[in-house]
């Protein structure tokens, strides 16, 4: 009998203690659905625009955003935190309003601020893309953060592809062409074409969402491409990027020309980003690769070796263009070869009355 009563006393106890565990647990769950509203409050939601996006891109996009906790310090710094409440309460303009003031206080501060509130979201939801996911979807697509109203407008972008005889062909859905031999070809690139592009005119694509947005502007919103023949004839098309002042690539204009020898009235400063060497599949111009200026077979190399320059500076000059790339050329500031290029008839630098890019839609 008292085996029984003992049994029944263990048993109450038992279901008093799962009682007790079980109101905790709904008690913390409703602190929790009430801490994540009140955080919903505070902060921006996000609106998804993916007309021009690939659907399975836009759900890797969205397990990364989850993560996403405007309150983290080891992500936002507490001004950016702020932002994102102002954002939330009294909308995009405020913010803007916000940072404006803090150009006027102190310009470069204000320059700073501004890269680093536009750009750290995209950041933080890059780094928490798996990269065995950022190897399968990118550069091919991308996603851009703009404040719209009192929300964050997320913004996806993907190049439209074709079948051709030489594989996967990628172009843009704004289809830019160029003639040849009088017949319109639309623009477009093979894999490794996109693959070089990055690795020689942005090699931190893979790990840097400004650097990732730079390249996907050249397939995505380029418009403005020439027709070239390289050094021996093979056909390829080159293409242009801005020298904006103020940023890193307006040392084209300071080091290649003498911003006191542009044409007010020529349009504004692009320089040369380089070639890719092209094939024709049916409706396409298609890039096999991409070649920085003064590559092998370039017009510059061509230049260069057609010189009367000795044959030791020749190859002095061959040597220091051997796995030249843009973050090299930034890095060590030295323009040299570039300005030859463009003293010798290979222009660098060129002054374009139209937009080179299309603007985001």
């Amino acid at each position: 009998m008292a085996s029984k009563q003992s049994k029944q006393l263990t048993k109450r106890k038992k279901r008093e203690r799962e009682n007790r565990r079980q109101k905790l647990f709904e008690a913390q769950r409703q602190k929790d659905r009430e801490r994540h509203r009140a955080y919903r409050r505070r902060y921006p939601e996000f609106l998804l625009d993916t007309m021009y996006g690939d659907p399975e891109f836009v759900q890797v996009v969205r397990a990364a955003m989850r993560t996403i906790n405007f309150e983290d310090a080891s992500v936002f710094q507490p001004w950016e935190t702020e932002l994102y409440q102002m954002l939330r309460r009294d909308g995009a303009g405020a913010v803007g309003d916000q940072l404006l003031f803090v150009k006027l206080e102190d310009d470069v501060t204000g320059r700073l601020a501004e890269a680093q509130f536009r750009l750290n979201l995209g950041q933080a939801v890059l780094t928490r893309i798996p990269e065995s996911e950022r190897e399968r979807y990118l550069p091919i697509n991308d996603v851009m953060f703009v404040l719209q109203g009192h929300h964050i407008r997320v913004i996806f972008r993907c190049l439209l592809t074709a079948k051709g005889p030489g594989g996967t062909i990628y172009y843009s859905r704004r289809k830019p062409t160029l003639e040849i031999d009088g017949v319109p070809k639309i623009v477009a690139f093979s894999r490794h074409a996109i693959d070089r592009i990055c690795e020689r005119i942005k090699p931190r694509w893979k790990t840097h969402y400004a650097a990732l947005g730079d390249v996907f502007a050249f397939f995505d919103q380029c418009m403005y491409f020439e027709r070239c023949d390289l050094f021996g004839g093979q056909l390829a098309f080159t293409f242009y990027d801005g020298c904006k002042p103020g940023f890193v690539q307006y040392c084209y204009v300071d080091k290649v020309v003498g911003g006191e020898n542009l044409d007010p009235k020529a349009g504004k400063p692009y320089y040369r980003v380089g070639y890719c060497p092209a094939v024709i599949e049916g409706d396409f111009l298609k890039a096999k690769t991409f070649l920085f200026p003064g590559y092998a077979n370039t017009p510059e190399y061509g230049r260069l070796v057609q010189s009367s320059l000795p044959w030791p500076e020749k190859r002095s000059l061959v040597e220091r263009i051997t796995g030249l790339d843009s973050q090299r050329l930034y890095e060590s500031q030295d323009f040299g070869l570039i300005k030859w290029f463009q003293d010798h008839g290979v222009p660098q630098v060129v002054q374009l009355q139209q937009e080179v890019f299309a603007p985001v839609k």
